[in-house]
């Protein structure tokens, strides 16, 4: 059974670091390798940063699919 104590409340999870809170306006991002919490104050910061990472990611896609190896294509793209 599901109880709600609260909305738009802060919310602390225990990660392998440590406790990490999570507050409300937050981004969280995950796929199979695990879950990262973007701060919304950072979040103007870090798009750049993904696009660049996204810009990579689809060059190393082209190269996948003619034969290059991921590993030879994330040294390629990723450095």
């Amino acid at each position: 059974m599901l109880k709600v104590v609260g909305v738009n409340i802060p919310v602390e999870v225990e990660a392998d670091k440590g406790p990490i809170t999570v507050n409300p306006g937050d981004y969280l991002i995950g796929d199979i390798n695990g879950v990262i919490v973007l701060p919304k104050e950072l979040a103007e910061k870090a798009l750049p940063l993904m696009a660049k990472q996204v810009e990579a990611d689809s060059k190393m896609a082209v190269e996948i699919q003619k034969g290059m190896t991921f590993t030879e294509a994330s040294k390629r793209f990723r450095l």
